[in-house]
């Protein structure tokens, strides 16, 4: 059983952040990381505990699991790890 963390001050946003943060969201060009911390961040500022934003992004993660996509073959790997062991190799330490 977990102990309850110390007590977070509410979140408050200006309407100038709230804009920035809203317009990261409709980007489409915005990063899935930046977009996710947007939404977090205005979540909290709508009064939402931490708690309750982190449980609802995991319930979110456990319906609709996005697995890892390798964008590289493994030999195109093993030559990068091979050529940046030559190149340490050849400075001298």
């Amino acid at each position: 059983m977990s102990r309850p963390g110390p007590k977070i001050p509410p979140l408050s946003v200006t309407d100038a952040q709230r804009a920035v943060l809203e317009g990261w969201l409709r980007r489409r060009s915005t990063a899935q990381a930046l977009a996710q911390r947007s939404r977090i961040v205005l979540e909290c500022a709508e009064g939402h505990s931490i708690m309750e934003v982190s449980r609802r992004l995991l319930a979110d993660w456990n319906e609709h699991p996005r697995p890892f996509v390798w964008t590289k073959t493994a030999d195109e790997i093993l030559d990068k790890v091979a050529a940046y062991c030559r190149q340490i190799s050849d400075s001298g330490h």
